[in-house]
């Protein structure tokens, strides 16, 4: 039902094709009821992570030429956050895309980074023209690994 609500004629074979790029085939190949399994309410009987994936493979199944990503990989753990990542990047080819973050793994290939303080813009550039000219993201992507 929820693949559905993105693309109400998406076939099994879509489906599946979605899970596989959002990293969630296995699980849901686990569940009794596989592609039916009840998630409840918000996809309260998902794990954070799995809900995030679940809405990834919504995206990916939609197609939108406008994709807005807010916190995507908040919930993750290492390695299934850097599996998101490259999905989204090849969800992300051929369409305009914003992303609000903090991870800023999530914004290395961005054309356009904004950095906010205070709710306003201190910087923009790429990451690498914000890592040699604005110390709060220099801070920041030096922070990241601890």
């Amino acid at each position: 039902f929820n693949l559905l609500m993105a693309r109400a004629n998406a076939t099994e074979d879509m489906m599946w094709e979605v899970l596989d790029h959002a990293g969630l085939r296995e699980a849901v190949a686990s569940f009794p009821e596989r592609l039916d399994h009840i998630v409840g309410d918000h996809g309260g009987m998902l794990s954070g992570g799995e809900r995030q994936r679940l809405l990834i493979a919504m995206a990916w199944l939609r197609n939108p030429r406008i994709l807005l990503l807010d916190e995507i990989t908040a919930a993750l753990d290492a390695i299934t956050d850097r599996q998101i990542r490259a999905s989204i990047g090849r969800l992300m080819e051929g369409r305009t895309t914003i992303i609000v973050s903090h991870r800023l793994e999530n914004l290395v290939r961005a054309d356009k980074i904004y950095v906010l303080e205070g709710g306003q813009i201190l910087a923009e550039g790429s990451h690498p023209s914000l890592l040699s000219s604005c110390s709060l993201y220099q801070q920041l992507w030096e922070a990241r690994s601890f």
